[in-house]
């Protein structure tokens, strides 16, 4: 990618797409929890990109270890598989394609930006992997009063990234 372009992204509190198989970590196949009682659930956080949507599959995978489960040329749209949630990579046609007009109105007004966070019990050695992938750092691991690490990296594409031990409950 020779010109990082900052990504808008959208979070998808409920996938329109239908439910389909995805390859799991496990190397079994996983099936989308289907929605039930009119309940809303967290379905994924997509990230639209102009270009290079195969390549920040490729550093999201080998800066956090992520299983890429699918992707689709043509469409330039793929998915990382996160565990119980995925992250999605998709061109701005892709988006286009499922929204329609709208997606353009929306590009246009410039969203609301957004970081995303990943939880570890190893920041520094994941802040690390991060760093030999190709992200830039924005914040060195660093230890909270009240108990947490956090680091933050931007990804290849212009992401802040969030890389963070779970937060301590409160008691």
């Amino acid at each position: 990618m020779t010109k990082r372009q900052y990504p808008l992204i959208l979070i998808c509190a409920l996938m329109l797409i239908a439910p389909r198989q995805t390859m799991g970590q496990d190397n079994g196949v996983h099936q989308v929890e289907p929605i039930t009682q009119g309940r809303l659930r967290f379905g994924a956080t997509v990230i639209y990109l102009e270009d290079d949507i195969k390549e920040t599959l490729e550093f999201y995978s080998e800066a956090f270890g992520f299983e890429i489960s699918y992707y689709d040329e043509n469409l330039r749209f793929g998915e990382l598989n996160t565990g119980d949630t995925s992250i999605m990579l998709a061109s701005y046609e892709a988006g286009e394609v499922m929204a329609g007009a709208a997606f353009s109105e929306w590009i246009a007004r410039k969203p609301t930006s957004v970081e995303i966070a990943f939880l570890t019990d190893d920041v520094p050695a994941a802040y690390a992997k991060a760093l030999a992938a190709g992200a830039t750092s924005a914040q060195e691991p660093k230890t909270f009063p009240w108990g947490q690490t956090a680091a933050y990296v931007f990804s290849i594409e212009g992401t802040l990234v969030g890389i963070l031990t779970p937060p301590p409950r409160l008691e």
